[in-house]
């Protein structure tokens, strides 16, 4: 089932938000992208689940539930249905967690071919990333979408990206861990249009996002996740997530950007 029009309810986790080459050898390939630094766990007795994550995210001071929730309603149409005001009130950022790297430290790999190619040098960007994770508590949802839990983690996936301004990835899709059903939804920028002159336009920095929504205990949750490196992207993904007393599984099997259709492993 899908919703026909977006839950303003569901919209408001957007607001929380905004805040090798074949064939060469890679002088550099034994060292790790990322620091050596060990996984961190993010555990929720709220949502009754636990994520293991890249250590090298340091996790972010998340602000009061009453601060979020009237920064939620400032934010909010001063005519808002009630029902929705309610559901505001059972809407949380819970946890937030960010890596900035020292641009004076970017990698650069070297790239030596044994033709005509010569050597290449590749400068990787100094690492920016984030991941958060939010929920709406579906106790405060108005009884009419109640029933359509799966559709509104349809909008809340999506919704991230559509607010980003990114062109998808692929098509989103639903997967399984264990009983649960995930949807995610992928983006990436773009590069800027061709000026009136005809020239090139200026690209700004890339950037990646995966979106991750699902209903579990009696609430929403949304886990979104940006990055402006594409492999340390993947690396959050493939972070492990547990619920309840089930095993830890990967929070996403796949890699995305690869150019291959996106396809979770079982």
């Amino acid at each position: 089932m899908r919703l026909h029009q977006p839950v303003p309810f569901v919209l408001c986790l957007a607001l929380l938000a905004h805040s090798q080459t074949p064939g060469a050898h890679q002088a550099d390939s034994e060292q790790p992208r990322s620091p050596a630094i060990a996984p961190a766990i993010f555990h929720s007795d709220l949502l009754h689940l636990s994520l293991t994550y890249p250590g090298s995210l340091v996790t972010e001071k998340v602000a009061s539930s009453d601060e979020q929730h009237a920064a939620i309603a400032g934010k909010q149409s001063p005519d808002e249905k009630p029902e929705y005001k309610k559901a505001d009130q059972c809407t949380d950022k819970v946890f937030s967690a960010h890596r900035t790297d020292d641009p004076k430290k970017a990698r650069a790999t070297i790239a030596i071919y044994g033709d005509s190619r010569g050597t290449s040098i590749h400068l990787d960007p100094a690492v920016d990333a984030s991941i958060m994770i939010a929920r709406v508590g579906l106790d405060c949802v108005p009884a009419e979408y109640r029933s359509q839990a799966d559709a509104m983690a349809a909008v809340m996936a999506e919704g991230f990206v559509q607010e980003s301004g990114l062109k998808e990835i692929d098509q989103p899709i639903w997967y399984e861990i264990g009983k649960e059903r995930i949807h995610f939804v992928a983006g990436e920028s773009t590069p800027h249009a061709q000026e009136s002159d005809g020239t090139a336009g200026a690209s700004g920095p890339r950037k990646w996002v995966a979106s991750i929504a699902f209903a579990w205990e009696n609430n929403l949750i949304t886990i979104q996740i940006e990055s402006n490196d594409l492999p340390f992207l993947n690396e959050i993904l493939h972070s492990s997530i547990a619920f309840g007393d089930e095993p830890a599984a990967p929070l996403f099997s796949a890699e995305i950007g690869s150019g291959k259709p996106i396809q979770p492993k079982p």
